[in-house]
């Protein structure tokens, strides 16, 4: 059981890692967008696909993570015997926090925003709160890329 978890844990960190590039291309196509019709729909395209693979591949880390912790009787917070392990959780929870605490909000004040706006254009309160929203998630990528490193190299900080 603890190859497949591994094997699906890999797979949800995949998810996750890919939001970063895929951040990066949304942030420059939005500012070639801007101004024009297409904009609403881009930004409305981002946060879809930005909750998704977020969402599945977060539970997914979360899940399988703590089961193969649990099969492995790995302490959760050991910063001596298991210090890449430790870190690996303690960014998880920084990553929970940023979302629940900051993009979360914003993301529940956006989309009824771009309801709104159907056939209209881009409002500033909308490009504000995405742009809000950009750098909270580019913040969770680069603790997820972090917490990556620290899975597979696996240090003794």
């Amino acid at each position: 059981m603890y190859p497949f978890l591994r094997v699906l844990h890999i797979f949800c960190a995949s998810m996750t890692l890919a939001l970063l590039p895929l951040s990066w291309w949304f942030l420059s196509y939005r500012a070639k967008v801007k101004n024009t019709p297409n904009e609403l729909n881009v930004i409305q395209m981002e946060f879809g696909i930005g909750r998704f693979m977020g969402m599945i591949g977060g539970i997914g880390l979360l899940l399988t993570g703590g089961a193969m912790t649990g099969m492995a009787h790995y302490p959760w917070f050991d910063f001596v015997g298991f210090p890449w392990l430790a870190y690996k959780q303690m960014f998880y929870i920084i990553i929970l926090i940023v979302n629940f605490a900051f993009m979360i909000p914003v993301a529940k004040k956006i989309m009824p925003l771009i309801s709104a706006q159907k056939g209209g254009g881009v409002t500033a309160e909308i490009r504000a709160l995405a742009g809000r929203a950009a750098m909270f998630g580019m913040i969770m990528n680069l603790l997820t890329v972090v917490n990556a490193v620290l899975g597979a190299v696996k240090p003794n900080l």
